[in-house]
């Protein structure tokens, strides 16, 4: 299959058929001068009434015969007439030919200017569709400017949770801290309450010999359990609060999951 012609290459076969078309008319017309002037020259040679007559009855040696110039001129005359002729017949089948090749262009023409049409409606409807191809890639372009916004702020929302996780992190770890310094504190003051107990032991084992060594033992034994009271009151809280951290804690990392993660009060 042969490619289709482009739409320049159509303009360009159009104009060169005008052309071609504008250079036979003219050749015609200068076949039409010259013939009028073999009919002119036969006209004056015969005598003719007009130099049609003379080209439509080709009567120009019997008109020269008839004359008083005698047989050799209108012999000489004939023979001019023959050859004017002959001319004459070879200017109309020229016309002929012309006129023949005049249709053949004005029928190619016909087919190029339908050609031309169909081209350009071609060219209209694929520039429409360039058209509708450049509207889709304006669409697509926003569309990718949409999407690539939205991961940025995707990105900076998973920094953010992020960084409070750390922040979380940093406090469940200081609350630990804590708490495992109140288990050392709680631990000490186990052991100075067996110290006490031992020596409230001595203080009754003396407390036959003194009552007043007594009643000092028994405001020490008060002070040591005041503090022993106070040991466990803050064991307590210590436990509340990391008890309430726990929950907390728990809410902190599965909220990561659901992609919010709010930050836990201070302990």
């Amino acid at each position: 299959a042969t490619a289709s012609p482009s739409f320049e290459q159509m303009l360009d076969d159009e104009e060169a058929a005008i052309a071609a078309l504008e250079s036979l008319k003219a050749e015609i017309e200068a076949v039409r001068h010259r013939q009028e002037d073999v009919c002119n020259a036969g006209s004056a040679f015969g005598g003719a009434s007009t130099p049609g007559e003379t080209c439509a009855s080709g009567g120009i040696a019997s008109s020269f015969a008839d004359s008083a110039g005698g047989v050799a001129a209108g012999a000489s005359l004939a023979l001019r007439a023959d050859d004017e002729e002959a001319r004459r017949s070879e200017e109309e089948q020229r016309v002929a030919d012309l006129y023949a090749q005049l249709e053949n262009l004005e029928r190619v023409l016909s087919v190029r200017e339908a050609d031309l049409a169909d081209a350009t409606l071609g060219r209209e409807l694929a520039e429409a569709r360039a058209a509708g191809y450049r509207d889709e890639l304006d669409k697509a372009r926003r569309s990718l400017e949409d999407v690539t916004t939205r991961m940025g702020h995707m990105g900076q929302q998973v920094e953010d949770l992020q960084g409070q996780l750390k922040r979380s992190q940093l406090q469940v770890e200081a609350s630990a801290r804590r708490a495992q310094l109140v288990e050392a504190k709680h631990a000490a003051l186990e052991v100075s309450l067996q110290e006490t107990r031992a020596q409230l032991s001595n203080a009754h084992a003396e407390a036959s010999r003194t009552g007043h060594e007594l009643q000092q033992a028994q405001a020490r034994i008060t002070v040591l359990e005041y503090q022993l009271e106070m040991g466990k009151q803050q064991l307590e809280a210590s436990s509340i609060r990391e008890e309430a951290m726990g929950p907390a804690r728990r809410f902190s990392v599965g909220s990561m999951g659901s992609g919010s993660s709010p930050s836990p009060g201070p302990p």
